[in-house]
């Protein structure tokens, strides 16, 4: 299995390498967007303790405008990361397709004798799809996901650690039942 992953790692990077700011840009941005659809609760937060509590009045356009300033802004900043993802992956998928087209063009006479196109043109079509998913969507998603997560725990601690705990240990056993009880409910709701 190490092999086979330093194979898929040394196979990619080629094609990887050319696009990896992009890729670096897209995960920076896709972390600014979550962390900007964290701020609305804690500008409410500071709308209630700082300015309706206390009365003072003079920070609310401030606070109203930032709290409908924070999502406008992460919808400007989606568009942009949507746009450079696409062209990340279609360019990613055409280097790929290209180098794939290349090695075909290389392989023997016999062996395109022996192994009908079709079938290869379809796993050529299949597999490189499955790889620019896994390269721009899902991967960036997950790590932009485990991120925030521990961003989103940080500032649940700053902000009160015991409602943290509870928090956490509340995470933590539905994780556990969903790990132990997800089969379960799968074959139930299947028959």
């Amino acid at each position: 299995p190490a092999q086979m992953k330093s194979s898929v790692f040394s196979l990619l990077g080629p094609y990887v390498k050319p696009y990896r700011h992009r890729l670096l840009l897209v995960l920076l941005t896709t972390l600014v967007i979550n962390g900007l659809s964290l701020l609305p609760p804690l500008i409410f937060r500071h709308l209630i303790d700082d300015v309706v509590q206390v009365g003072n009045w003079g920070p609310l356009p401030w606070v109203l405008a930032a709290y409908l300033a924070a999502p406008l802004l992460a919808q400007a900043i989606g568009f942009f990361n949507t746009q450079s993802m696409v062209f990340v992956g279609q360019r990613f998928v055409a280097d790929m397709r290209i180098g794939m087209y290349q090695l075909l063009l290389r392989l023997s006479t016999r062996y395109h004798a022996e192994h009908a196109t079709g079938g290869m043109i379809t796993r050529l079509m299949g597999d490189v799809g499955m790889v620019q998913q896994l390269v721009t969507g899902q991967t960036i998603q997950l790590l932009a996901d485990i991120l925030v997560f521990g961003f989103s725990v940080f500032i649940a601690f700053s902000i009160r650690w015991d409602l943290a705990l509870i928090l956490v240990a509340v995470t933590v056993l539905y994780s556990g039942a969903y790990r132990f009880f997800s089969k379960r409910i799968t074959t139930a709701a299947q028959s």
